[in-house]
């Protein structure tokens, strides 16, 4: 499943805003907060259903909540710190499944 111009042109210029500002809160605080992960799955949440086929959205979305399960899971075993599941599984609506 490729990304559309439409998906492309919808999702770019409103994660980029919000990459630069996780990034700078990240450098300010050396911390990701939860709000900055929320804040993204909102985002989908509320513009993927308009410009994404709706099977397509919610195969995304359940992608990324399994990806977020299974980094918690390694969370828990000690295998990377809790940023990392979130920084893991951010990105994967959007990207090509």
């Amino acid at each position: 499943m490729n990304l559309s111009t439409t998906e492309i042109y919808t999702f770019l210029p409103i994660l980029t805003v919000l990459g630069l500002w996780i990034a700078w809160n990240d450098l300010k605080t050396m911390l990701i907060t939860n709000k900055t992960f929320l804040a993204t799955v909102a985002i989908f949440a509320v513009v993927g259903p308009f410009v994404m086929p709706f099977d397509t959205y919610l195969w995304r979305f359940a992608v990324s909540g399994g990806i977020l399960v299974i980094t918690f899971a390694l969370f828990a075993f000690g295998a990377f710190g809790g940023g990392g599941c979130q920084n893991i599984s951010r990105p994967w609506p959007v990207c090509r499944l």
